[in-house]
């Protein structure tokens, strides 16, 4: 349909030809730039922001454009690459879980304002 149609069959390669297509919105095009075609850019999603809040201690109600931003700053000198991304996701499903996170359990606490807000490490 709209790839051979309006891109000449194929697949866009930036985040607004791919928001162009039906149903693709900002987290899938991040995610296709990101793990198909290597781009450095964060994939945020409620979980991801979840991670990027709690690691710099900022309240529940941050915006998706200040995570995006903690997050650009934390992936360091490469930007966020496919690993950096992976990781975060990884994070937020195993450890730093909307209800009872597992602080106790996680690699960056003595990195992250909440983590290190809680109980004292051991």
């Amino acid at each position: 349909g709209a790839i051979v149609r309006d891109h000449q069959g194929a697949i866009p390669d930036t985040a607004s030809g791919l928001m162009s297509l039906p149903g693709v919105g900002i987290y899938l095009a991040a995610a296709v730039l990101v793990h198909g075609f290597g781009r450095p850019m964060v994939v945020l999603d409620s979980d991801t922001r979840r991670v990027a809040r709690r690691l710099r201690g900022r309240p529940a109600s941050t915006g998706s454009w200040q995570a995006r931003m903690d997050l650009q700053q934390l992936s360091g000198d490469a930007g966020p690459d496919p690993a950096f991304n992976a990781a975060v996701s990884d994070l937020a499903a195993l450890v730093c879980l909307e209800v009872d996170p597992r602080c106790d359990e996680c690699p960056v606490r003595r990195y992250c304002a909440t983590g290190l807000s809680r109980a004292p490490l051991v």
